[in-house]
């Protein structure tokens, strides 16, 4: 799936709990992280399978320097809800 064709939509994903410098990210087989907005770690779901469910959003990046290991846009989930996959 093309998140950013997802955009402004609500969608539900599945992957890894992981911890980044920007902010807690959702990382999926082959695909880019996407950014869980308004946490800032996984805490004790970090390395979990987790699913969130979000509004899809892009955050325009700085362009093509690296800052903070960001280039490019960034794909956020807002106003996520998630839980650990058993």
């Amino acid at each position: 799936m093309n998140l950013a064709d997802q955009a402004g939509k609500t969608v539900r994903l599945r992957g890894t709990a992981g911890n980044a410098h920007a902010g807690a990210v959702l990382l999926r087989d082959g695909e880019p992280p996407v950014y869980v907005a308004g946490l800032s770690n996984w805490g004790a779901a970090a390395g979990l399978t987790v699913e969130v469910t979000g509004v899809v959003t892009i955050v325009p990046g700085p362009g093509n320097t690296d800052r903070h290991g960001l280039i490019g846009d960034v794909v956020q989930l807002r106003e996520a809800d998630w839980h650990p996959v058993r």
